[in-house]
């Protein structure tokens, strides 16, 4: 109705009006009604109620288009900066409905002589050209030589973070120190089993124990067995968690409860509210060969990450020293026994470790500290320390029992250098280096108030991917920093004389703190070189040549989005179909997730179809093959072509420069950039806030800000006029 009410009053106020009058258009027609006092130029009321309805919805919906900068209502800017619009009534122009499709033309090439201006042919000096184009142009401009000033200083900060992260780990020899521990203790055969056993083939308590009286002790407590110049510190640690025999109900209509008690025993997986913490009245917590802690009871600790599941700091424990108060047959041997003078302490003998320490809690005591039902983690872990590396090592070897009974052995070394006075430079290389951190991150709120002031809008902002990149990134760093902070209180805090730790007969509980603090810093870390490296693609997506891969990615993300979509639902579904066929017998299905990354894992050719085949032998064949065919020849395939086809598409659509001419002009330019009174101008604007960066967004800033005040003006004026 709308529609053709507008057509049938532009059509009759062109025909009322005079022979030398040009067309009207409805805005014209309305003007024409309020300076009549009422009369339409004979047009009926219920036209004009009816345009002038379709007036106030034109308006509506070009304030809603002008405020989300839709460039299909943008004006057209000047030379004298003026606001021009698209009309037809100016000029002798076509009406607005498009009555007149002839000045459509007329139309088309003032866009075209604008866009030639703009390419900075000679044209007339009132020549306009499309507000939205120039602003994109001019965004551009301020984004390009924002991202090139920026990315000097980025690279420089990338150097700086790649010595904050290595030079406090010397991996190379360190890694070598860990092969002193582990190639010997684990590659041993337990000598006293008729079957030959090492540490990874260990699947019960009393081969655990013959691990540790037949290997642990005798390659370390013997003071004659090779250590490769490292001082074991104060003593070892053997700790156990276990369950309670009440921590699960057995099945009544299987167990009966006229069996005897100890059928009626249950031992489920250790959790909280199923663990044994030595308040409960049995024989096992009335020994005082050991005693039961929490964390905090033990002073501290690291939780353990097993294959099974995480096993925290606490529980039944009990320690061997590795010295001792020194006897007076020994007096003569003590460069032998010791590796430090001391007219109070020697090493431990082997023996006496043995027979005093080690036999009456393992072996001969009732029950033995550790057993098959009730256990679910066991662990032994000492501290060493290398003179020559001038650095910790943390040993720890432990075995996790499943509920079902099954050992899985396993075992953790780490390095950690400790906070001295000599790392006082170093800590003051660490402040330099949050420095920039902290630039970063004033920048970062920067661009928050910027982005704000130019879209009027801030949640936008946090949803571009770039951004979280950086506030991840930033975030990481900060955390660092409080492990870092609490790194250096908790070493200064700690008596780190070697001599004292060494001859302190306990375990260095507070070295396991030390350590915790020092890993955390190189986890993240490590996470943050990752992300440091990504974002140097944000510098680089505006070089054609460099930004390939952003651009490829952006060209096809509807499309990959719908394929890993597809890809996620096939994979999550043959993981639970793997989980359910072959999860009791291969222990790459053993659960959902690892079934999932089992998978992720064939793709890449990581196959072991015997286990599957072994296991079932009617449902390998069906699963291993529809899976290759699905997920690997069809998805896979469909993904990276894809990623071709955008790719191809991005080439064709910029044509790229000679290379030769590239780097002539990047040569010159840094030729031009580097010397010293251009590096001396550009520092002093920096620091004065006027770079040409910033004069340049300031000037787009006060052009968007003047054209936002005119248009409010010239809609209230509109609307009173109304």
């Amino acid at each position: 109705m709308n529609s053709l009410a507008l057509q049938e009053l532009a059509r009759r106020g062109s025909e009322q009006s005079s022979p030398g009058d040009t067309a009207l258009s409805p805005s014209a027609v309305v003007r024409r009604r309020s300076s009549s006092g009422g009369a339409v130029l004979g047009i009926d009321v219920e036209l004009a109620e009816e345009l002038a309805r379709f007036q106030a919805d034109a308006e509506a919906r070009e304030q809603l288009a002008r405020e989300t900068e839709d460039t299909t209502l943008g004006g057209l800017l000047t030379a004298q900066g003026d606001d021009v619009r698209r009309k037809s009534a100016a000029g002798g122009g076509a009406a607005a409905g498009g009555a007149d499709g002839g000045d459509g033309g007329d139309v088309d090439a003032d866009d075209e002589r604008r866009k030639e201006s703009w390419r900075g042919l000679a044209l007339a000096p009132n020549a306009s050209i499309q507000w939205d184009f120039a602003v994109e142009t001019f965004d551009y401009k301020v984004q390009a030589m924002d991202l090139t000033s920026k990315l000097f200083v980025y690279l420089a900060f990338i150097v700086a973070f790649s010595f904050f992260f290595l030079v406090d780990r010397d991996v190379d020899n360190n890694f070598f120190l860990q092969k002193v521990f582990f190639d010997p203790i684990t590659g041993s055969e337990i000598a006293k089993l008729k079957v030959e056993r090492m540490f990874l083939d260990l699947t019960s308590a009393d081969q655990f124990t013959d691990f540790l009286c037949d290997v642990v002790l005798i390659q370390t407590i013997d003071y004659t067995y090779p250590t490769g110049g490292n001082y074991f510190v104060g003593a070892f640690r053997m700790r156990t968690q276990r369950v309670l025999d009440t921590s699960c109900t057995v099945n009544d209509a299987v167990i009966p409860a006229s069996m005897p008690e100890v059928f009626q025993q249950c031992y489920a997986k250790l959790e909280e509210s199923t663990e044994d913490t030595g308040v409960s009245d049995s024989a096992y917590n009335s020994n005082p060969l050991w005693q039961y802690k929490s964390c905090d009871d033990m002073g501290g600790g690291a939780s353990t990450t097993g294959w099974t599941d995480t096993f925290h700091c606490g529980g039944y424990y009990y320690e061997v020293p590795w010295w001792r108060d020194i006897q007076a047959e020994n007096v003569e041997r003590l460069s032998v026994l010791q590796p430090f003078p001391s007219s109070t302490m020697e090493r431990m003998p082997l023996f006496s470790a043995l027979y005093q320490y080690v036999y009456p809690p393992m072996v001969e005591s009732n029950p033995s500290f550790i057993d098959n039902v009730a256990t679910r983690f066991v662990m032994v872990e000492w501290f060493a320390y290398n003179a020559a590396l001038q650095t910790f090592g943390s040993v720890k070897m432990f075995a996790e029992v499943a509920n079902g009974g099954y050992w899985v052995p396993n075992y953790q070394f780490r390095i950690f250098n400790v906070w001295t006075r000599d790392k006082i430079p170093k800590t003051v290389y660490d402040c330099f280096f949050y420095v920039f951190v902290f630039y970063y991150i004033f920048q970062f709120f920067a661009d928050v108030v910027r982005f704000h002031r130019r879209e009027r809008k801030v949640l936008a902002f946090f949803f571009d991917m770039w951004n979280i990149l950086e506030m991840i990134n930033m975030a990481i760093f900060l955390v660092v920093a409080g492990f870092r902070i609490a790194y250096i209180k908790k070493c200064v805090d700690t008596d780190l004389q070697i001599d004292k730790l060494v001859y302190n007969q306990r375990y260095p509980v507070e070295l396991d703190d030390i350590l915790n603090a020092y890993m955390m810093q190189v986890y993240l870390n490590s996470v943050n070189v990752v992300l440091t490296f990504l974002k140097l693609l944000k510098f680089l997506r505006l070089n054609d040549r460099l930004n390939v891969l952003t651009r490829t990615l952006s060209a096809s993300q509807d499309s990959i989005f719908g394929v890993l979509v597809i890809f996620f639902l096939i994979v999550t579904a043959y993981a639970m179909t793997g989980y359910g066929l072959f999860g009791l017998g291969v222990w790459a299905f053993r659960s959902i997730d690892e079934s999932f990354s089992t998978l992720l894992q064939m793709l890449v050719g990581d196959i072991d179809y015997e286990s599957l085949r072994n296991e079932n032998r009617v449902e390998a064949g069906f699963f291993f093959w529809s899976y290759v065919i699905l997920a690997l020849f069809c998805l896979l395939n469909f993904l990276i072509g894809v990623l071709m086809e955008a790719f191809a598409e991005v080439s064709k659509s910029k044509p790229l420069l000679p290379l030769e001419s590239v780097l002539a002009k990047t040569w010159s330019d840094w030729k031009r950039i580097l010397r010293p009174r251009y590096l001396l101008h550009s520092l002093l604007q920096f620091f004065k806030g006027n770079t040409k960066e910033v004069l340049l967004m300031d000037a787009v800033e006060m052009v968007r800000s003047y054209r936002h005040s005119k248009y409010l003006f010239r809609r209230n004026k509109l609307f009173n006029f109304i």
